[in-house]
């Protein structure tokens, strides 16, 4: 079978537009790359089901303001599933495909979204090579960065430095226990600022954290790398815990 046949085999299969079947690709730092082609043909005997939307709302990025990411939320076509990673005991790890029709579901309101759940430990051996640093367990468990990413690679080291700074005087002290580790900034210790999961190796950070930011960084490439702002600087911080999401909400 040709490219072309196989591209016109997973549109009928799985409907997935045809400029994210040639851009869409992930590359671990050991250089292992695969595609979209490769994980839809990997999964293709999972089906297509309904799932809720305000579960996911999470989970979604943050992209109010950047106007492009605004015009690709828009014209997403919400016919196609997303694709999204869960551990064996079904807990989310993360959308892997699909975050501009998960955005674009949880604005218009919709109650569920078609999506492809697909069980991490299912996928053949070099699909879980690349995606190893989402199987990880405690201090090496790691969010993905973008590596095939242009806007990563030249963006994040000139900014990356900024944001982390920022939120070391934002954020000054905190409190743990068996559970949770809690930030705050010592002038106001009712406010928390970040809030951390130890189970589930997840950060939630205050969207007043956010908002301060864009006064000092271009908002675009806070939308775009804030959420690797915030894990280097807790992971400065914290060494010895893994972190597998980082998630904004309204915590304070």
């Amino acid at each position: 079978m040709n490219l072309q046949e196989n591209i016109h085999r997973i549109h009928q299969m799985m409907g997935v537009i045809n400029e994210g079947l040639h851009d869409t690709s992930w590359e671990n730092d050991e250089g292992d790359k695969i595609t979209l082609i490769d994980l839809l043909n990997a999964t293709e005997d999972i089906p297509v089901r309904k799932i809720s939307v305000e579960e996911l709302k999470p989970h979604l990025l943050l992209w109010d303001g950047d106007e492009d990411e605004v015009r690709k939320i828009e014209s997403a076509d919400l016919q196609y599933p997303i694709l999204i990673f869960v551990n064996d005991d079904g807990e989310f790890i993360t959308i892997i495909d699909g975050h501009h029709r998960a955005q674009k579901a949880a604005r218009q309101g919709l109650e569920t979204i078609r999506a492809k759940v697909i069980p991490i430990n299912f996928l053949p051996k070099h699909i879980k090579r690349v995606f190893k640093h989402m199987m990880s367990e405690g201090k090496d468990a790691f969010v993905s960065r973008a590596s095939f990413d242009q806007e990563y690679e030249e963006e994040y080291p000139k900014w990356g430095k900024t944001m982390v700074k920022f939120l070391d005087m934002a954020m000054n002290a905190y409190d743990e226990n068996d559970n949770v580790i809690i930030l705050f900034n010592d002038k106001d210790p009712s406010k928390i600022l970040m809030r951390y999961d130890k189970k589930n190796e997840q950060i939630w950070w205050d969207y007043s954290l956010h908002d301060e930011l864009v006064q000092f960084v271009p908002f675009g490439y806070v939308s775009r790398h804030y959420r690797y702002a915030v894990q280097d600087y807790f992971k400065k911080h914290f060494p010895e815990y893994g972190v597998r999401q980082i998630t904004g909400a309204n915590i304070g």
